[in-house]
């Protein structure tokens, strides 16, 4: 239990500190067996930052509007703790490989990094290391505020031994273990009852499948018994802190109730995922089996920003790659078969922009653009479509799959298309024939 040895808490084998708060009874215990000269000054108060989260849970769809999170998207946050043995030190690449296989109409992934790994690297290192995660969408919260918002918002913790995946289990959150090293653990606390009832993550069997299989499978309650361990006195720790403060200094504790602010929502306020963005996209079709059918699509988008192995990633097989002519990776524009481009400036029609990025894009077969409340796509071979939704990608998606594996085929006027948990009416009309290489 981290803290509560000597050399944490004693000089010349005198206490350092007139009061030291702890959080439950079993850490006094703890403390009686490793550091007996500081028993003295201990205080058993509770857990203010666990009563601040019981006192916010009720703003749980709060924070996660603030966060950019849909109602019917799953949030999944990656918790590490500090030192070589936490999940940032043995699998750093876990936050790439989550990023990379789950449906990003589907999901959203947050990453709270433990403070000391913040200060002890700077900042600048570890926007450095994720600087491709957030582009790939990954949330990531400052280390002083917020991630007490993010855990209430979240749906499933990905995590190690550290508090925060202790807190995430004791707020009844599934929780996967990633790493978890049962020597850096003191026996009894909550972080060994979490490795005890915690499932763990396999490196060798699909992340998307154990992913989906915690959440379903979960059942609450699960992690009671670490709960009980997180505070001796759940929503009093204030007022018992309080009152400690108020000793020290030889006063009188205020007739005023404490207070246990809730966790503002702008905390986590963070800009929604840029549209500059690059996608493996999968793109199912179906003809339709009737007359009176029509054709349907249905669209699995994965963030191409981040790299894996494509050789384990079976679900990106039948992938194609759709990038913005803005996106950073020229290894990505340059071999993209569609290609977003950005709304038309002032006195540009969207025929001239799509011509122009086949002229920049030769690798490009098709280019898309939104104009107003709907897209625009070209093919290289000189059709022009408009597409009754805003969303560029997804319009492209649809016209270059049907193109590819429909070759005898005219293009369907209408086709229903399901994105994530969101199924659309797509309407397609060809506008004009334009020259071939144009």
């Amino acid at each position: 239990m981290f803290g509560l040895s000597p050399e944490w808490l004693l000089y010349n084998g005198q206490p350092i500190a007139d009061s030291l708060i702890l959080a439950h009874h079993t850490e006094f215990e703890r403390l009686m067996a490793l550091t007996p000269a500081a028993t003295g000054t201990a205080v058993v108060a509770g857990d203010p930052a666990y009563d601040r989260m019981l006192a916010s849970r009720h703003h749980r769809h709060r924070y996660r509007e603030a966060l950019g999170v849909a109602p019917d998207q799953t949030l999944l946050t990656l918790c590490s703790t500090w030192s070589p043995r936490s999940l940032m030190g043995t699998w750093p690449e876990l936050f790439r490989e989550v990023l990379a296989c789950l449906d990003r109409d589907r999901h959203r992934v947050a990453a709270l990094i433990h403070p000391n790994i913040w200060h002890g690297h700077g900042p600048w290192q570890v926007h450095s290391w994720l600087a491709d995660c957030v582009r790939a969408g990954l949330l990531l919260p400052p280390p002083a505020e917020g991630w007490q918002a993010t855990l209430l918002a979240s749906d499933i913790v990905l995590g190690d031994h550290g508090a925060t995946t202790c807190y995430a289990a004791s707020l009844d959150l599934p929780v996967v273990l990633a790493t978890f090293p049962e020597d850096d653990v003191a026996a009894g606390s909550a972080g060994a009852v979490l490795g005890q009832l915690a499932r763990r993550l396999n490196r060798h069997e699909s992340l998307a499948t154990q992913i989906d299989r915690a959440r379903t499978e979960y059942r609450r309650g699960t992690f009671t018994p670490l709960r009980d361990l997180v505070s001796s006195y759940p929503g009093e720790a204030v007022e018992r802190i309080r009152a400690l403060c108020y000793r020290h200094l030889r006063l009188a504790v205020p007739n005023t109730p404490p207070v246990t602010t809730v966790i503002p929502a702008e905390l986590v306020a963070t800009v929604p995922r840029s549209a500059v963005a690059a996608d493996h996209t999968v793109c199912g079709l179906n003809d339709g089996t009737t007359d009176d059918e029509s054709p349907s699509a249905v669209i699995t988008r994965y963030p191409a920003d981040v790299i894996v192995d494509r050789s384990r990633a079976g679900y990106l097989d039948p992938a194609f790659l759709v990038v913005h002519e803005d996106h950073p990776q020229e290894a990505l524009r340059g071999i993209a078969p569609v290609i977003i481009i950005g709304t038309p400036a002032a006195g540009q029609d969207a025929p001239t922009a799509l011509a122009d990025a086949f002229a920049r894009f030769p690798r490009a077969s098709v280019a898309a653009v939104r104009v107003a409340e709907h897209s625009v796509i070209a093919t290289r071979d000189g059709r022009m479509i408009t597409a009754s939704t805003p969303d560029p990608g997804i319009s492209a998606a649809v016209v270059w799959q049907w193109l590819l594996t429909r070759t005898d085929q005219p293009l369907p006027e209408t086709v229903s298309v399901a994105v994530g948990h969101t199924t659309l009416r797509l309407e397609l009309r060809s506008v004009l024939e334009a020259e071939p290489g144009t």
